[in-house]
């Protein structure tokens, strides 16, 4: 898993000289758990892709190669397939909050922008996959979700972002119900800082607690690298985890 992690890289760093002179702006959904509501610019071709370490309480630890292939369609919306594949994945899928499904389509689409007074807000809808079925427990499952994204800036630096919706497990027909929220500040042109706390309920289950913290550094103004950690709070069986990410948008 980590091999293809790799060869992904590669292919994704002789994109961006590829793109050299070719630059666009990007806005990346990596590192932090929170949707952003930033859709990616028309006929824009943009990658996100990462390796991820989770340690679990007991047994193996995931590590886990999550890419996200995003295209924009128009100013308010786009289209995005989702994969998340490696180590442990069933079980890294199963009982973290971090996790979204193994392949999934997305659909993203902008409700509201530069409002005077009103906060961005965003609709984000994914559909389980059924290719990767064979490696998965009990079948395949559509377990769609929807969450509504907000944000809200505070001058040139601080930015607030927060979401709510639900989520159909992958592996079960049980739903989960999410909210979590992000605080962000441009420490410089090219890094961004952000804290973050993300959190799972559903019935009959003790809520899932999380929180991470994390940088981005734009190497050029379409290309982000990035670095986050994270952990699971008030909660028996914790869970940790790093992930390494680089984005890049192409045409």
């Amino acid at each position: 898993m980590r091999k293809n992690f790799i060869i992904v890289l590669l292919v994704l760093c002789g994109c961006a000289f590829h793109s050299y002179g070719q630059e666009k702006e990007m806005n990346s959904d990596r590192p932090d758990q929170t949707e952003e509501t930033h859709v990616v610019n028309k006929g824009q071709l943009q990658l996100e892709t990462g390796i991820l370490y989770n340690n679990f309480d007991t047994g193996r630890s995931a590590w886990i190669n999550r890419t996200l292939i995003r295209y924009g369609i128009s100013k308010i919306l786009e289209v995005g397939l989702l994969l998340e594949q490696g180590r442990e994945r069933d079980r890294y899928i199963e009982e973290t909050v971090q996790s979204t499904y193994p392949l999934a389509v997305r659909i993203k689409a902008a409700l509201l922008q530069h409002h005077s007074w009103l906060p961005d807000i965003t609709l984000i809808a994914y559909l389980q996959l059924p290719y990767t079925s064979f490696n998965t427990k009990g079948g395949w499952r559509r377990s769609p979700s929807v969450v509504a994204a907000f944000l809200h800036k505070a001058g040139s630096k601080w930015k607030i972002e927060y979401n709510t919706g639900f989520q159909q497990e992958a592996f079960s027909s049980a739903i989960n119900w999410l909210v979590n929220g992000s605080i962000h500040y441009k420490a410089t042109e090219k890094a961004e800082l952000f804290a973050g706390y993300f959190s799972q309920f559903q019935s009959h289950k003790d809520p899932f607690h999380n929180i991470d913290i994390g940088v981005s550094y734009k190497i050029k103004d379409n290309i982000q690298i990035d670095l986050a950690a994270g952990s699971s709070i008030l909660y028996e069986e914790p869970n940790k985890f790093v992930t390494l990410g680089f984005s890049i948008a192409i045409r």
